[in-house]
């Protein structure tokens, strides 16, 4: 079977995991300029690499825009193999508070019983299972895409989703060059196994219903990534000072 070379991602959303990537992926889905994979997540540049372009292809129709939404592209060295195989593409990364990102991270991870229910959060976060400790280490990995990607490479902000949904999904499609949509998934809440399943949704409210992040925790986390939070200000020249806050 033959493929189109335009079924290669024009476009990849590489980041943050647990910082509305499913959500982001929802909006794009449902706009007709715009071909993602069916899955959501390729992992073709971390996991499937050996398989090779035609099946990269395969996994998405051709378009105007194509678009891999794969989180974990986050990680160091992904962006030169993604500039290397795809040299035109752009990608945007999606950043949340640190600490924030880890505790949604845990409560999902608890949902989907991938960690011991017992221990807890800051003992789970100090041993790095799953990297929820690191993956909120933004500043070697950011640097890495704008060396590669440079004026290709954009990042949103969760926090700008919460305040202002409007704006930040016409700075999403300004950055992809499509038209201005509204999805019809623009208002619903969006996780992976979760979806729009009413009784997923209780299940995962009813497991982490007495879970807290109490404020020795949130410390010992500030302690932690202030310095990172500071230099990725720098990086992106924007105040993140409220994520210490």
């Amino acid at each position: 079977m033959l493929y189109s070379v335009n079924s290669l991602p024009t476009h990849l959303v590489v980041g943050v995991g647990k910082s509305a990537t499913s959500w982001i992926w929802k909006q794009l889905e449902d706009c007709p300029e715009i071909s993602t994979a069916a899955n959501k997540e390729v992992h073709f540049f971390n996991k499937n690499f050996q398989k090779g372009l035609n099946w990269y292809r395969s996994q998405f129709l051709p378009n105007k825009i194509v678009v891999d939404n794969t989180p974990d592209y986050f990680s160091l060295g992904d962006a030169y193999k993604i500039k290397k195989t795809l040299p035109y593409a752009k990608t945007l990364v999606c950043l949340r508070n640190p600490i924030d990102r880890a505790f949604s991270q845990f409560k999902y991870h608890r949902f989907i019983r991938i960690i011991d229910l017992k221990k807890s959060f800051i003992d789970i976060w100090k041993s790095d299972v799953h990297r929820i400790k690191s993956l909120g280490i933004y500043p070697d990995v950011l640097k890495e895409y704008i060396l590669f990607f440079e004026n290709n490479f954009s990042t949103l902000f969760y926090d700008d989703l919460k305040n202002d949904p409007e704006s930040f999904i016409l700075n999403l499609y300004d950055f992809l060059g499509v038209e201005n949509h509204k999805s019809k998934y623009f208002d619903d809440k969006w996780m992976p196994r979760i979806a729009d399943d009413k009784k997923k949704l209780e299940e995962y409210e009813k497991i982490n219903k007495n879970i807290q992040l109490t404020k020795n925790d949130k410390n010992i986390m500030i302690d932690f990534y202030k310095n990172h939070i500071n230099e990725t200000s720098k990086i992106i020249g924007r105040d993140l000072s409220s994520w210490m806050n």
